[in-house]
């Protein structure tokens, strides 16, 4: 069975497998990974923000509107982008900076939410839109002399309009703090730093954008990578 333990990293922790690991991963052993202090939001006055110029108009909703949609419920796994970072030292010799994770940062759900084709379609997504940037409402953080900001991700049209989708409840249950509560997204099949946790705004755009993230979180390894940038 899956044990109680975790492995903690500072704030952040990983998934202890035993030998017989049911098919969802409980909440409470789910890993954590934060940049910062998980914050602390009230659901009754969160509200999410839809703007940007590949929108007809700026909307907000609450999490009430949401749930007034036809909503959805996924099993969908979310893994850390650095999950197994810790072999990179232990087989290859070249360890990496960052979150030391073992191969606990990966976990399976049921998402419950709604899907974000139809929050951008009832907010209008104009015809030449390109991407959905997803913000979230943790604190901004400097580190290394990087202003990473408000962790984001931007998602291409095609994939935010696919199977993404606006989770409100994890296991049955509401999101947990440490999770994204109250809304967060869940991106199936890309790396976890996109399922933005506390969502508070989706700028919708007409042009290309990155994100700190996508800039400085690349690692580069094997022959003919040398000096890569």
């Amino acid at each position: 069975m899956l044990t109680s333990r975790t492995v903690q990293h500072g704030t952040d922790s990983e998934t202890v497998w035993d030998e017989d690991v049911p098919r969802l991963t409980p909440n409470d052993r789910f890993y954590v990974r934060n940049h910062t202090t998980a914050p602390r939001i009230d659901a009754r006055s969160w509200r999410l923000l839809v703007s940007g110029d590949g929108v007809l108009r700026d909307r907000v909703y609450s999490l009430a509107d949401l749930q007034a949609f036809t909503t959805e419920t996924y099993e969908r796994a979310v893994e850390c982008t650095g999950n197994g970072r810790a072999l990179f030292a232990e087989q290859q010799g070249t360890p990496r900076p960052g979150t030391q994770w073992g191969m606990g940062a990966i976990g399976v759900a049921s998402w419950t939410g709604v899907p974000l084709r139809t929050v951008l379609r009832h907010a209008g997504v104009r015809d030449d839109a390109l991407q959905v940037m997803g913000v979230g409402l943790d604190d901004t953080y400097v580190d290394e002399g990087i202003d990473w900001g408000h962790v984001r991700r931007p998602l291409p049209l095609a994939k935010a309009l696919d199977d993404t989708l606006l989770a409100w409840e994890m296991n049955g249950e509401p999101l947990p703090r440490e999770h994204g509560h109250p809304v967060r997204l869940v991106v199936p099949g890309w790396v976890g730093i996109a399922s933005i946790k506390w969502l508070g705004e989706l700028r919708v755009t007409t042009t290309r954008v990155d994100s700190p993230c996508m800039r400085y979180h690349r690692v580069f390894h094997g022959a003919g990578w040398e000096g890569a940038d």
